[in-house]
């Protein structure tokens, strides 16, 4: 009987932790052809819009020039990739509300999402879509 409790409770532990993060499809729907703004665990605050090409143009409050590069999502995370900067990667996404998203950063590359096996992410930022209404509470899920 041990056993079995301990196999569910597993099971259900694993199944709660995948469902945290949003998936390939609702990172696709969520992001393709919108843009957010959002906040740093720093408090620096940046606009993003991803092209349904996969393009995208990211602006910081801080600097008046925009970066350019291309996202992309590679196993359930969400990259964001810079033309001419090395910042950027990849990031577990959860969806907090209806409009609040909470980054996660993982990894640094494309190629090291497709070949990693999952870690422990960390908190980066939090943002909402620009055409809705954002529903962000004050303080990150973390």
């Amino acid at each position: 009987m041990i056993v079995i409790l301990a196999t569910v409770c597993a099971f259900l532990g694993a199944a709660a932790a995948q469902s945290f993060w949003m998936t390939d499809a609702a990172l696709r729907a969520s992001f393709a052809g919108h843009a957010i703004s959002g906040e740093y665990v720093d408090g620096r605050t940046f606009t993003e819009r991803y092209e349904d090409s996969g393009a995208l143009v990211y602006r910081e409050s801080t600097s008046t020039v925009p970066w350019t590069g291309h996202w992309s999502v590679v196993r359930g995370r969400f990259c964001t990739i810079y033309d001419t900067f090395g910042t950027g990667g990849c990031f577990r996404v959860h969806q907090v509300s209806d409009n609040c998203f909470e980054f996660y950063f993982e990894t640094r590359t494309e190629e090291e999402a497709r070949r990693s096996t999952p870690r422990t992410p960390s908190w980066t930022a939090r943002a909402w879509r620009t055409d809705h209404v954002p529903t962000c509470k004050e303080r990150p899920m973390v």
